[in-house]
């Protein structure tokens, strides 16, 4: 059996081993939350990311929606004679129609974008 004098010639080992123990705790806190700010960060990276990509998606569509609507617009006529008519007719109308639409999307975003800017709460200088 051990005697109290070697129990009590163990407690040093066993205070340096819990001070460690506490330490390694410590580190291990601040680890966590520092990877948990990193992978924060990387997240709103990606949001920013995928908001660009819509945006340039929402400019595509302001693109192609009118075109394809005065297309199937002019798709219903039933005389084929008038080809050459027609195709300059729905140049001479899809081209402002899609220049009108972009124009309203950019006035649209920048207009949202100011209201967000505007919100948001000013930094002290």
């Amino acid at each position: 059996m051990a005697t109290d004098s070697q129990i009590s010639g163990l407690r040093p080992d066993f205070e340096s081993v819990l001070d460690r123990i506490a330490a390694l705790q410590t580190r291990s806190e601040k680890i966590v939350s520092l990877v948990t700010a990193m992978i924060s960060i990387e997240e709103s990276q990606k949001a920013v990311q995928q908001n660009e990509n819509l945006t340039r998606l929402t400019y595509l569509a302001c693109v192609f929606i009118p075109l394809s609507f005065l297309s199937g617009l002019f798709s219903m006529q039933g005389d084929l004679g008038q080809f050459k008519k027609t195709f300059w007719i729905y140049f001479v109308i899809a081209v402002p129609m899609t220049v009108v639409s972009l124009l309203l999307t950019r006035f649209v975003y920048s207009n949202r974008s100011n209201f967000w800017k505007a919100a948001r709460p000013q930094e002290p200088v």
